[in-house]
């Protein structure tokens, strides 16, 4: 004759087991998901980064287009200046850092370009051209304990020759 076993309290290991499994399951889930959304956050202030460097960049073309002796060969080379917008004046470079949207200082700087004396192309050496001018444009944002930035760099000529 065969004897039955005891299991008592089986049941409730396995119950406790379960749960286990479940809890670990769902905070799994929860912390892929706030990793996602920091992610996908993050994301989106890196595009309006590069947006508004953009942006710093179309502006210091139009200012170069309105006047190339008054708004843009009097300005000094590596200093840093900031973008500013008045309803009255329109756009205009000032000293003092802009905060745009609460969160983003855009900077920008302006540097001399040198042409090759034979070749005519840019160089690090040769002569100074005072109708060319690099332009860099920085956006930069704290979130989180550090500093993100973009930064776009390009040449403008004095096309109108104004």
């Amino acid at each position: 004759m065969r004897q039955k076993r005891k299991t008592k309290g089986f049941g409730l290991v396995e119950a406790i087991i379960g749960a286990v499994i479940i809890a670990t399951s769902v905070i799994g889930i929860f912390a892929t998901f706030q990793i996602a959304l920091s992610l996908s956050g993050e994301s989106l202030y890196r595009s309006q980064g590069a947006f508004l460097a953009e942006e710093g960049v179309e502006i210091m073309k139009a200012l170069r287009d309105i006047s190339w002796s008054s708004k843009i060969a009097g300005l000094s080379p590596g200093t840093t200046y900031y973008l500013s917008f008045a309803t009255s004046t329109g756009w205009s470079t000032a000293l003092t850092p802009q905060v745009v949207d609460g969160l983003f200082y855009r900077s920008l700087v302006i540097e001399n370009v040198l042409r090759n004396t034979i070749t005519q192309d840019i160089s690090t050496t040769g002569t100074l051209d005072s109708d060319t001018r690099k332009i860099t444009v920085t956006v930069s944002w704290k979130r989180t304990n550090a500093t993100s930035s973009q930064i776009i760099s390009t040449y403008i000529t004095n096309l109108f020759n104004n």
